[in-house]
C-alpha cells in the first residue's frame, strides 16, 4: 500500500494534464515520503466525513464504531468493543477537533515515521491507541466516551522530542 500512496501524486497528475496542466504541475510537485502519515489521515477525514455526511439521520457513526465507551458498556463478547479501542482514534467529535489534531500530526507525525519506518510506526499508533482507550476505561468518567487522534498526537510530540 505505501508504494500505491507514494505514486498516488503522479497518478492525480496524470489525470488533470489534460484539462488542468497547471494544477498537474503542482500536483506533481507533491513527494510524499511518509505514506502510513497519508493513509492515516486519510482514514481520519474519511470516517469524519461519513459521520457528517452519510450517516443516516439520528445515527451516531462515530460514536457507534470509531469511540471508546466507558467501562460499564464494555462487553467482552463483542467483536465491536475490542474494534473501538483501536479505531477511536480514526473518530472526531467535530471538524474543529479533527483539523486541530491533524495539523499536529502533520507537524509530529512524518519525522517520526521516517525515524522509525512504516511497520514500527503503525505498531506504536495501534499501541498507542490501546493504551489511551483502556485508561479511558479504567479512569475515565463513567458517562464520556473517548474518540479522536489526541493521544496518538501527543505520543508523537513526546517521540519527537
Amino acid at each position: 500500500a505505501g508504494g500505491r500512496v507514494e505514486r498516488l501524486p503522479d497518478v492525480v497528475a496524470a489525470r488533470l494534464q489534460r484539462n488542468f496542466p497547471r494544477a498537474a504541475a503542482a500536483v506533481r510537485c507533491i513527494h510524499v515520503d511518509s505514506p502510513l502519515t497519508v493513509l492515516f489521515i486519510i482514514a481520519c477525514i474519511s470516517v469524519h466525513f461519513c459521520n457528517t455526511f452519510a450517516s443516516p439521520v439520528g445515527v451516531k457513526f462515530t460514536q457507534t464504531y470509531f469511540s471508546v465507551h466507558p467501562r460499564w458498556a464494555f462487553r467482552a463478547m463483542s467483536p465491536l468493543a475490542y474494534w473501538r479501542l483501536f479505531s477511536h482514534c480514526l473518530g472526531h467529535g467535530s471538524w474543529d477537533h479533527l483539523s486541530h489534531n491533524l495539523v499536529n500530526l502533520l507537524l509530529v507525525a512524518p519525522a517520526c515515521e521516517r525515524h522509525y519506518g512504516a511497520f514500527q510506526f503503525a505498531k506504536i499508533i495501534a499501541y498507542t491507541a490501546l493504551a489511551s482507550g483502556l485508561a479511558h476505561m479504567a479512569f475515565g468518567p463513567e458517562n464520556a466516551i473517548q474518540m479522536g487522534a489526541s493521544g496518538v498526537v501527543f505520543c508523537m510530540i513526546l517521540l519527537s522530542s
